[in-house]
């Protein structure tokens, strides 16, 4: 049986180039550092794996990327533009997914972030769906980004139903109409 520590270990190098690569793609847009909400509920970050539909969450400013490998085995890559070729090779060496889309709790990319995380980047006809965000998003989000090359699109009920904002690379702030009523989002080229 390989241990978490272990796997990790032999996917070092690998992973040592996805990150350098990765972090040539300039930060993601800055969060606010809020530690509850405006319930006095503790803030979390979580990342949803749009083809497995787990769920992994940390207290938010907690590492959210290593909370999805040591649960789930999936190392996560970030990039807002396209993968380059080499983060694609490093990728298909380890078990990957990318963030395709982030949702925040405040505006100007502020507060918890839900992450939305897909076995591959935004190229041709892809559309990531999450029909539902979960109830514990609802009401909250107020700005969003699109990460691996993805414009995102948010709409106001589950299943892509009602009014919707978007396709964005995007938003600081989802304005009044959207503002804390997004259920379901999208993520495409």
């Amino acid at each position: 049986m390989i241990t978490s520590s272990a796997r990790r270990n032999a996917l070092g190098a690998g992973l040592a180039a996805v990150a350098v690569a990765v972090s040539l793609f300039g930060a993601a847009p800055a969060a606010n550092a809020a530690t509850s909400d405006p319930a006095g509920d503790a803030v979390q970050d979580c990342a949803f794996l749009t083809d497995t539909g787990q769920e992994v969450c940390v207290d938010h400013g907690d590492d959210l990327h290593a909370a999805v490998y040591d649960e789930t085995g999936y190392t996560v890559i970030e990039t807002q533009t396209a993968p380059s070729t080499a983060q694609i090779k490093a990728a298909r060496a380890a078990a990957a997914v990318y963030v395709v889309a982030k949702l925040y709790d405040d505006a100007n990319y502020g507060g918890g972030v839900k992450e939305i995380d897909a076995s591959g980047s935004c190229s041709g006809s892809t559309i990531w769906n999450v029909g539902d965000i979960g109830s514990g998003w609802y009401g909250r989000v107020s700005s969003f980004a699109g990460y691996s090359g993805c414009r995102v699109k948010i709409w106001e009920k589950v299943n892509f139903k009602g009014a919707s904002l978007g396709y964005l690379a995007s938003s600081k702030n989802v304005g009044s109409a959207m503002n804390d009523q997004t259920r379901s989002v999208q993520a495409a080229k």
